[in-house]
């Protein structure tokens, strides 16, 4: 009992100090937690932000929607497209934003240039995509660089037929494109479009119900927009079908035009076209007179262009004078003129000599 008495103190003095040394560690581990926990939380706050990629298929280019110089796409091959590539362009044209979608549609516009694409074109739906993104009523610069962009591309993909059905829904949008004569350069883009569906009897067929929705275009007085819009013209009419069409339209206007066409004023690139639509009118007008002849009923209405051009082929001829007369060389508009005198001579009866 003594022995334990004298060393129960010490017992205590060890018992007291294992216990602050339990203290301790457990305020340290404590400490040591909490601090982990700030850093933590300050590292997630001040960590940069995620981007978000678009990934494709291995075999196709990787983009980044920040990525506005795309080199992938500058560098594409663009005489042989690939359906996934063009799938791929389309998606990215998609969801991307103005300046890497304009990028885009002019990488496609270049590789349009080639035939062997067509068929990649419209099966990725990169065609359909683009006409839907037309905006006939845009006035902004933004919006008509865009239309601009889009129409170069199926201008080249106008001159296959297979892409007749899609463009057909997107017709509309293209002629008020077309009319919207304040902003020439997208005019005339949208006219040349027109103009190479209207080189296929299958093309034609499409724009017969059009044509006096663009004849009354006609009043235009830009030379250059004038051309394209004759060049559609020229191609219309050389299809039976459009150029009878064409030949029941109001006279009126384009009475002016046709005077307007064969002046001195205008680039001789404007009188060439009108000389050639007239070429093709008093040509299929002698053989609808010679046809109707034999059975004795021929007649045109009293309000048709038809009418006014048997009527006036004095007057037009008048023109063309003033049009020789002015000109500094002969060239292609000798050839032309002789072509038409024929079928001047064979309507109006005249004796033309140029």
């Amino acid at each position: 009992m003594l022995v334990l008495h004298l060393f129960y103190p010490v017992i205590a003095t060890l018992s007291g100090l294992e216990y602050m040394n339990r203290t301790s560690i457990f305020v340290a581990s404590s400490v040591f937690v909490a601090s982990a926990f700030t850093l933590f939380c300050f590292s997630r706050l001040f960590q940069r932000p995620h981007v978000k990629k678009v990934s494709f298929k291995p075999s196709v280019p990787r983009f980044t929607l920040g990525d506005t110089s795309l080199p992938k796409v500058i560098e594409l091959d663009k005489e042989n497209l690939t359906l996934d590539f063009c799938t791929s362009i389309c998606t990215l044209i998609n969801i991307s934003d103005y300046d890497t979608r304009q990028k885009l549609i002019i990488s496609l516009h270049q590789a349009s240039s080639f035939r062997r694409n067509f068929d990649v074109i419209r099966d990725s739906k990169c065609l359909e995509l683009l006409l839907s993104l037309l905006d006939s009523t845009s006035g902004t610069l933004p919006g008509r660089q865009q239309n601009l962009n889009i129409l170069h591309v199926v201008m080249n993909l106008a001159c296959d037929q297979q892409n007749f059905p899609i463009i057909k829904g997107y017709l509309d949008d293209i002629l008020l494109i077309a009319n919207a004569v304040e902003y020439s350069d997208q005019a005339c883009v949208a006219l040349q479009v027109l103009g190479n569906i209207a080189l296929t009897p299958d093309g034609c067929k499409l724009l017969r119900n059009k044509c006096g929705y663009l004849w009354n275009m006609l009043k235009m007085r830009d030379p250059y927009v004038l051309r394209n819009l004759l060049v559609v013209f020229v191609n219309l009419s050389c299809d039976i079908d459009c150029c009878g069409e064409i030949l029941t339209q109001d006279p009126e206007e384009f009475m002016k035009t046709l005077e307007y066409s064969l002046s001195s004023s205008v680039p001789i690139s404007v009188s060439l076209k009108m000389i050639a639509l007239l070429n093709n009118l008093y040509s299929r007008m002698a053989e609808k007179q010679e046809a109707s002849w034999k059975s004795s009923d021929f007649s045109f209405s009293s309000k048709s262009i038809a009418n006014s051009l048997k009527n006036n082929c004095t007057l037009v001829k008048s023109w063309i004078m003033c049009l020789i007369s002015s000109s500094k060389g002969p060239g292609e508009l000798e050839f032309h003129l002789q072509k038409l005198a024929s079928s001047l001579e064979k309507v109006g009866n005249l004796n033309i000599e140029l």
